[in-house]
């Protein structure tokens, strides 16, 4: 079925551009009506079904923040996804689009591509929310039919268990299973997104801290078991001097939730950041350096001469040089920097040092790529371009100087790096 997209614009040729896009492009996914004011699309809302919504900033009659928060106030139009096209691209625009509640925003000109692909992402993205949010529900009613893994306790021991509870620590009864862990609690492991005793303010209520926490949030804990590791929802009910702990298996979904926001953050070919997560990471970045009256430096890496490669080798050995430089590349630097793929052949990376120790990590990186040996096409050198925040420095600024000193490395015969 065709999803619709509602495009709001108040210029005409604007419009006119993004439904030649979809014409041409994408017709036979997607359905687009176009509204040239606010309070036009307002009226659409209310009685089409839209999927999702580009939107531009400035208009006359309700610029787009304000529609944008009218929309996320509607229970009925909450959850459609946002994209802002806007020739504002000001960190503090951008800001707003992302606290107003926006999925995204495309800055103006954008290439028709680069549009598709964010719609279709989150497209897809919300998705995969509705069908894990069915997928919850499910495993909510299998949880009331008892096949979760239940036991019952009175926080010092416990009492009670069912079947699938049993089987799943591979134990003959509740006894056994007390003998060996003590508590249920004992069985959590310590990791990120996960509740564990590590986390719990007090290890001796632990439990009315998860149903503290569950009002608000989805608690899970991961188990490992004959060397897996399982994810489970936890929930806990207090009966009068006795808590009911269920177990949900949510390991597949689980998984399945991480690797798409993996593929969201993480550059197919190389496995490393990539431009999206790393203009998130740099804005964060620039706003702690403000905060905190700090400097960081910023460089670009850019591969010498690899069209070179691609012509001479193939597409398929260029791809297996951008993903051998950036694994070993990363494997150079600190785990507390930054790397990403920047685009093409060039990768972008933060360092939390100053403009000198910053020129000698990076220099010293040129220096190992050079001579390190990649297969197929034996050797090839870098160019960089280096930079440090400075203050009252805006993210444009940061990087016109870095692209600026990686000009400057190119045109002085490739191969070296220089800072501005």
């Amino acid at each position: 079925m065709k999803k619709t997209i509602l495009c709001i614009d108040d210029v005409k040729t604007s419009l006119s551009t993004i439904e030649n896009i979809i014409r041409i492009h994408a017709s036979d996914i997607y359905d687009i009506i176009t509204a040239i004011s606010a309070s036009k699309a307002l009226e659409i809302l209310r009685t089409k079904k839209i999927d999702i919504i580009l939107l531009d900033i400035m208009m006359p009659d309700i610029d787009g923040f304000e529609l944008a928060k009218s929309i996320k106030s509607n229970q009925k139009t909450e959850n459609i996804p946002i994209i802002f096209l806007t020739a504002k691209t000001d960190n503090e625009s951008i800001k707003e689009c992302y606290d107003i509640g926006a999925s995204d925003y495309v800055a103006k000109p954008f290439k028709s591509v680069e549009l598709l692909k964010r719609i279709s992402f989150h497209i897809d993205l919300k998705e995969q929310e509705r069908k894990l949010k069915e997928s919850l529900e499910y495993v909510q009613t299998v949880l009331d039919s008892c096949d979760s893994l239940i036991i019952v306790t009175n926080t010092d021991t416990q009492l009670n268990a069912n079947q699938v509870f049993l089987d799943f620590f591979n134990v003959p009864s509740v006894e056994a299973f007390n003998q060996q862990y003590g508590s249920i609690a004992n069985t959590f492991k310590q990791e990120e997104e996960h509740f564990s005793l590590v986390s719990a303010k007090d290890e001796a209520s632990w439990m009315q801290e998860v149903i503290q926490r569950s009002q608000l949030e989805t608690v899970m804990v991961k188990i490992s078991k004959t060397a897996r590791d399982y994810s489970f929802k936890l929930n806990i009910k207090h009966f009068q001097d006795k808590y009911i702990i269920a177990l949900t298996d949510m390991t597949t979904l689980y998984k399945q939730l991480q690797n798409y926001k993996y593929e969201a953050n993480y550059d197919r070919l190389t496995q490393v950041y990539n431009r999206n997560m790393f203009d998130a990471l740099m804005d964060k970045k620039i706003s702690l350096a403000k905060r905190e009256s700090k400097s960081f430096v910023f460089a670009i890496l850019d591969i010498d001469f690899f069209k070179d490669i691609n012509d001479t080798y193939g597409h398929l050995v260029g791809d297996e040089v951008l993903y051998t430089l950036a694994k070993f590349a990363q494997n150079q630097i600190r785990e507390s920097d930054i790397f990403a793929r920047w685009g093409g052949e060039e990768f972008a990376i933060i360092l939390d040092t100053d403009i000198e120790d910053g020129f000698i990590v990076i220099d010293n990186l040129r220096q190992k790529l050079q001579e390190h040996i990649f297969e197929t096409v034996t050797h090839l050198t870098c160019s960089f371009g280096v930079s440090s925040f400075k203050e009252g420095d805006t993210k444009e600024k940061l990087l016109k100087r870095a692209d600026n000193a990686l000009y400057k490395s190119k045109i002085s015969g490739r191969n070296r790096v220089s800072k501005i």
